[in-house]
């Protein structure tokens, strides 16, 4: 199968972008602009590596713009939980897992101490890509996007007791 150009995937792209309705668009923008930090932030925990982060943050938009949601009731938590899903789905389709960012990791321990955290961060992922999708979700919300136990049970539609 032939690999799309960049210009025609911009192409797709803009028609997906000029057929939303003005109305989703601004809405779509404004939060996206509001919580650009956060997707990064939970997508970049979860994978170790801002490039794939950033790669699943355009992902994220793209769909949006091709499916829209219909009814986000708050979007930090709609977009937090999209982003670890995403990321998660990427750690899947993964032959093997990368080591981390060094920038994720930046702290001023020593070399041995750094290179311990990463591979602790290295058997993080391993272990959240073995889970089921249900509790890699449950798991990331939780732990990388820092939603509390009723955040998470109203973003998914269930009881916060079954959030454990």
């Amino acid at each position: 199968m032939p690999q799309q150009t960049e210009a025609s995937r911009m192409s797709k792209r803009f028609a997906i972008w000029r057929n939303s309705s003005p109305q989703y668009k601004t809405e779509l923008l404004s939060a996206l602009q509001a919580h650009t930090g956060l997707i990064l932030s939970c997508a970049g925990r979860v994978l170790g590596n801002i490039a794939d982060a950033e790669d699943v943050a355009q992902d994220m938009m793209e769909s949006l713009l091709r499916s829209p949601p219909r009814e986000v009731r708050h979007w930090p938590a709609f977009l937090k939980t999209m982003a670890c899903n995403r990321a998660i789905d990427q750690l899947r389709k993964r032959k093997t897992l990368v080591e981390p960012d060094k920038a994720l990791l930046s702290d001023k321990s020593r070399p041995d101490e750094s290179a311990e955290k990463a591979q602790r961060a290295l058997a993080l992922r391993t272990a959240i890509a073995n889970l089921s999708s249900h509790n890699a979700t449950l798991f990331s919300l939780c732990y990388f996007a820092d939603l509390s136990h009723a955040q998470i049970a109203s973003q998914l539609d269930m009881q916060e007791n079954a959030v454990t």
